[in-house]
């Protein structure tokens, strides 16, 4: 008996050892990690295809969840998006996710592939309260490849700091109240292609200001 469960020990620790990874999307720094460690132990071909595969699923997931959930005044889905896409690819292998990709209609991969942007661009910011808020914009990150998601993040930050502009806040009693209305009214209803357009322009005012200041300077 005691060799019999020793034998099992043996063959369950063998197997937990060669075992594919998964990805692990508690967060999105797990999954950015467990998706670049699964990428690093395939072939450059095969890893080509496990991303798409990955961009796919979240791409279609978000675009599935908007189709069915249109955010209005009165509903507040960041947290069921973040939760969605989540569940979409956590605890998969690559072997998993390509089948998976594979398995969405034909027509809406091709509609997804011809976006020239990625569908968490299209998705709205629901600033109603603090948590859908890091909900929605953590739903919208995981649908960007990690390039985008880190402009994504300079670009609301730019954004929210233009709006509030806290040096006009420093001596008002109301500053926190005044801060979370102006946050609220910084990104609440737009999309992130919104909020990337409004940091372009932001930052082209910006630059030409400083233009002409040099130039006074001069």
């Amino acid at each position: 008996m005691r060799k019999y469960i020793f034998l099992l020990m043996i063959i369950s620790i063998l197997t937990t050892g060669c075992s594919d990874p998964v990805i692990d999307a508690t967060t999105d720094k797990t999954k950015e990690a467990s998706v670049a460690k699964i990428g690093d132990s395939l072939s450059d071909t095969e890893r080509a295809v496990f991303k798409k595969a990955v961009n796919t699923i979240l791409r279609t997931e978000m675009k599935r969840y908007s189709r069915r959930n249109a955010l209005s005044a009165n509903q507040s889905n960041g947290s069921s998006i973040d939760k969605a896409l989540r569940e979409a690819i956590h605890g998969k292998t690559a072997n998993q996710i390509i089948e998976q990709a594979e398995t969405i209609n034909p027509l809406l991969r091709e509609e997804i592939a011809s976006e020239p942007l990625h569908q968490g661009y299209n998705t709205v910011i629901d600033a109603t309260t603090h948590e859908t808020t890091a909900s929605t914009i953590r739903a919208i990150k995981r649908s960007l490849s990690g390039a985008e998601s880190a402009q994504f993040e300079k670009d609301i930050q730019l954004v929210l700091a233009y709006h509030i502009d806290i040096n006009s806040l420093l001596n008002n009693p109301d500053f926190q109240s005044i801060i979370k209305e102006r946050r609220k009214t910084a990104i609440h209803g737009k999309t992130a292609k919104e909020i990337q357009e409004e940091a372009k322009t932001i930052r082209k005012n910006r630059d030409r200001d400083n233009f002409y200041i040099n130039m006074d300077d001069d």
